[in-house]
């Protein structure tokens, strides 16, 4: 969410766009606050242009480029941000540099040409409002499932940052699929026209805005299409590889999405595919469409009651009265509905996919959910989970996903290693304790898998993708409040560590947080030394004066790791000794992966005792 705070005028100039100062940028992820001392606002590719050849001759300023609400947890939309110690992570050179922050405010179809069924937009438009609104109006679509899921993501956030849906089909997989084109603006402020195919394309894509502003895109659509979609709900993961193995061998599929709480032993899997226009929707005579649980619908009590039972829980002795709650919470998580329906008076209805395990929608419904902007109300006073109220700052959401190479002995794999985590790590923070259970924080884990694509970043260079990603719910706090962890993330912690280490795993630019980027024996610059080095190339073509590489970047080309005194707690390193834990927790080795280390509790944590 973008907050603009004591706006003043600083460049009266016709010439270019409006400005202004202090400008304060927090994500809905709520994990860090953009420090910029100057903000201009542009509403097409020309004034972006002026914007960054102001500062190109003048040579001293990191320009990031941003909208009014983005949804990252890694601050590379930042040119430097609030958490203690982030001003090292620069050379001294780029301390000196103005930090700017371009808010662009270019959400609209800019051209449809329809003998070609390519539509130009804005790079700020939503991704609901490309597949759901425009695009549906006008007969077509995109490949099923090839965009996020979060409809309030923007055209220009998810290519930049390689974001993904669940498609795993060559061709259809990824964003940059259905790319024709691209307009930036380069830092030698040159507007440039990037083109399908071409290696410029691949460092732009998932490159996080450092070859350039992005401000226009070009898709190839297709004909509209529906989806049916598969539900197998939570169920028994005694044999969750055999069973999913299955499920991905069935050529129908277009995509299969897991979510899986290992700590309860249940799993639920969503499995896709694109069926011709005229199949029969499912229910008979409904529309069917997302259910946004996650994004929308919640009443302001409901909110108010997780987020204070997060709170207690995350607390010493919080266990013993929240387990309970906290444990059904994760339940219902896996039983989410994907869809809903739209009965003839009007009423949207979550769908029961017990009675319903099969649903067939239009593709541009089903793909992408309905966005939801902080403290919006709809009629009945249901809001985001993430906004306010007048008894809390609401939720926060925590994510993290990495990308690992997809061979046939890949998922088994994984899934072995976490279940040793819970095992030796997570379980054993329970024993002993009559009525408790070892639980994993509100949340799930998830298993995508894509094809192979021709990006730099995102991991899938060399070939087929599965996507590991963690994520859930927790109460939001400024980051320099959190006395404690969330209460046994460290389990996740590790599984973290081995995903970067063991198997080599290429984070996503757009989840994360800052530590994943700077594990100091795990270094991206290792990991993705091939890659680094032909983006490098192009980075020197395109802003060889490094006008859009923002601190985290600079920090992870060099491998540093962002350690100060409770940094675990704000997610801004791995822990090598006990300072950079919450108080009276130890940094100890997992004994399930003893090379690596995280932030446990003290034994008598549940017994009240801060």
């Amino acid at each position: 969410m973008l907050m603009l705070m004591n706006i003043m005028a600083v460049i009266s100039s016709a010439t270019l766009v409006a400005a202004v100062s202090r400008a304060d940028l927090q994500p809905s992820f709520k994990t860090f606050r953009c420090r910029h001392p100057v903000v201009h606002v542009a509403s097409s590719t020309l004034e972006v242009q002026k914007v960054v050849e102001k500062y190109r001759q003048q040579g001293n300023a990191t320009i990031r480029t941003t909208h009014s609400l983005f949804h990252s947890s890694a601050p590379f939309t930042c040119a430097s941000w609030n958490a203690p110690g982030s001003g090292s992570s620069a050379s001294s050179s780029m301390q000196r540099r103005t930090a700017v922050t371009l808010v662009l405010n270019m959400s609209s179809v800019i051209r449809w040409d329809a003998a070609a069924a390519e539509i130009t937009v804005g790079a700020t438009m939503e991704l609901y409002d490309l597949v759901a609104v425009e695009l549906k109006q006008r007969g077509y679509t995109l490949p099923s499932m090839s965009v996020p899921a979060h409809g309030g993501l923007t055209v220009g956030g998810t290519i930049t940052t390689a974001a993904h849906g669940m498609n795993s089909r060559p061709g259809q997989s990824h964003i940059m699929d259905s790319i024709a084109s691209i307009t930036i603006v380069t830092g030698e402020g040159k507007i440039t026209v990037v083109k399908a195919d071409t290696t410029l394309l691949s460092g732009v894509v998932g490159g996080v805005g450092l070859l350039g502003v992005v401000t226009e895109v070009t898709f190839k659509a297709v004909p509209r299409t529906k989806t049916r979609l598969s539900v197998f709900p939570y169920t028994d993961d005694a044999d969750l590889v055999e069973n999913v193995n299955k499920l991905r061998a069935i050529k129908a599929y277009d995509g299969v999405f897991v979510s899986w709480r290992p700590d309860s032993g249940m799993y639920t899997v969503h499995a896709t595919e694109t069926v011709a226009w005229d199949t029969p929707s499912v229910p008979a005579g409904a529309a069917v469409g997302p259910f946004n649980t996650l994004t929308a619908g919640a009443p302001p009590t409901f909110i108010d009651m997780i987020t204070s039972t997060i709170a207690t829980w995350n607390q010493p002795g919080g266990a013993v009265t929240a387990n309970s709650l906290i444990s059904t919470f994760g339940q219902q998580l896996l039983s989410i509905p994907w869809t809903a329906y739209t009965d003839k008076k009007g009423n949207t209805m979550p769908l029961d996919h017990a009675k319903f395990p099969v649903v067939v929608g239009e593709t541009a419904d089903i793909a992408t959910s309905v966005p939801c902007a902080e403290n919006s109300k709809d009629a009945a006073g249901n809001t985001c989970l993430w906004s306010r109220t007048a008894a809390s700052d609401g939720l926060a959401i925590w994510g993290t996903e990495v990308a690992v190479a997809d061979t046939q002995e890949t998922f088994a794999s994984v899934v072995a290693d976490i279940r040793k985590v819970v095992s030796q790590d997570l379980n054993p923070a329970a024993a002993g304790k009559p009525g408790m259970s070892a639980l994993l924080p509100v949340g799930d884990i998830i298993f995508r898998w894509g094809a192979r694509a021709s990006m730099i970043f995102g991991g899938a260079r060399q070939g087929p993708i599965m996507y590991v990603e963690t994520q859930g719910l927790t109460n939001a706090r400024p980051s320099n409040n959190n006395q404690f962890p969330i209460r046994n993330m460290f389990a996740l912690d590790i599984v973290e560590q081995v995903l970067l280490c063991k198997y080599k795993g290429i984070p996503h630019f757009g989840k994360n947080f800052v530590r994943t980027f700077t594990h100091p024996a795990c270094a991206l610059k290792t990991t993705m030394q091939q890659q680094l080095a032909e983006f490098k190339q192009l980075q020197a073509q395109h802003d060889p004066l490094l006008l859009f590489e923002p601190q985290l970047f600079t920090r992870f080309l060099k491998g540093s790791s962002m350690s100060s005194a409770a940094c675990d707690v704000r997610r801004e390193c791995f822990c090598t000794s006990d300072l950079h834990c919450a108080t009276r927790f130890k940094c100890v080795r997992s004994s399930a992966f003893p090379e690596h280390k995280v932030c446990k509790p003290p034994a008598d944590f549940d017994a009240g005792r801060a």
